[in-house]
């Protein structure tokens, strides 16, 4: 097979999936991208990851045009695993890494590609130094689009991330594990970039809420199953300067009270909601949620059986309110 593809002389993007790699492929595919001059755009899913690496390379240290990597189930007992390529490819813009292992060394390269706009990451923790000199100095300030997810994440608070990335539009973090308060740092020139922020699964209060509420362009808030710590979901209407932009709210698992409930009917432009309904009675449900102009109701929790909530959700058929019912859907908008 990789014969064959060496004859694609011009050719821009590869994608290897269903692909079980052992050593002799392993050299194999080193080879075949060496070949490709054009290449541009790589994917390499390995669908069953029980064989690790043995090799400290899939992906050749010299340097080439290649712009985009999406990495999937890929593993390595060495921990210098493409360091050399980051090294060697600073022309990188999107980095994707789903299961894959990434040692410290590497993430320190890849936070210095200066032309790396998207990136996203599942990170294990693997015993990071909390002191890398070159965590110090991120250069990747050109990054759009962020998303991490895992507790070695958490590698990434000592070192101000937030603070140091300008540009950010799409932020996600899910089960990273950070402390409350680490939504504070975002940087503020993002207050009128920032689309979309996603924080599954974490812990939040009243200063990650001052963080947030400044971000005058926001159109997405996601944060879904997150704990709010000595703090409630209204206080983050307080000031608060996205009323007006956004459309997509998510906060399915999420504690709420009334006063919560009350807050949504000043969001005058909301399209899409999600929440769960079952701790409120009809009558309280159906007195805020009337005054909002949705166009799609998210329910991430088994409905109730009761009459009342059929009626209430034949109610929002009737103005036409498209209803999903799916435990996962809020892990779909980002």
């Amino acid at each position: 097979f990789c014969q064959a593809l060496k004859c694609f002389v011009n050719l821009q993007t590869l994608k290897l999936n269903v692909y079980i790699i052992d050593y002799s492929s392993n050299r194999n595919i080193i080879e075949t991208v060496e070949s490709l001059k054009n290449l541009e755009f790589i994917t390499i899913i390995q669908r069953k990851s029980v064989y690790e690496v043995s090799e400290s390379h899939i992906l050749p240290s010299k340097k080439s045009n290649i712009k985009y990597l999406h990495l999937e189930n890929i593993h390595s007992t060495d921990k210098y695993m493409y360091r050399n390529f980051f090294q060697n490819n600073r022309s990188l813009n999107k980095i994707v890494q789903v299961k894959s292992r990434i040692s410290q060394y590497e993430l320190e390269e890849i936070f210095a590609l200066e032309n790396l706009d998207s990136l996203s990451l599942t990170l294990n923790y693997f015993g990071y130094d909390t002191c890398p000199s070159k965590m110090q100095n991120i250069m990747s300030t050109k990054i759009v689009c962020l998303n991490l997810s895992g507790n070695g994440s958490k590698f990434l608070e000592h070192f101000g991330i937030l603070g140091k990335l300008d540009c950010l539009q799409y932020l996600k973090f899910s089960d990273c594990g950070f402390k409350e308060g680490f939504l504070k740092n975002i940087n503020e020139k993002c207050s009128l970039r920032m689309l979309s922020l996603f924080y599954i699964r974490g812990s939040l209060d009243i200063f990650d809420f001052e963080g947030i509420k400044k971000l005058e362009c926001l159109e997405s808030l996601n944060i879904s199953e997150c704990e709010l710590l000595d703090c409630s979901f209204h206080q983050l209407f307080e000031n608060c300067k996205f009323v007006k932009s956004l459309r997509r709210l998510y906060l399915s698992h999420v504690s709420l009270n009334e006063q919560d409930l009350q807050c949504l009917k000043t969001f005058i432009n909301l399209k899409e909601l999600s929440l769960n309904l079952d701790q409120f009675d009809l009558p309280t449900v159906h007195y805020y949620l009337i005054a909002i102009p949705l166009k799609l109701y998210i329910s991430s929790f088994v409905a109730k059986k009761e009459e009342g909530f059929e009626k209430f959700r034949e109610y929002l058929r009737s103005k036409n309110i498209n209803i999903i019912s799916r435990y996962d859907c809020f892990e779909d908008k980002f």
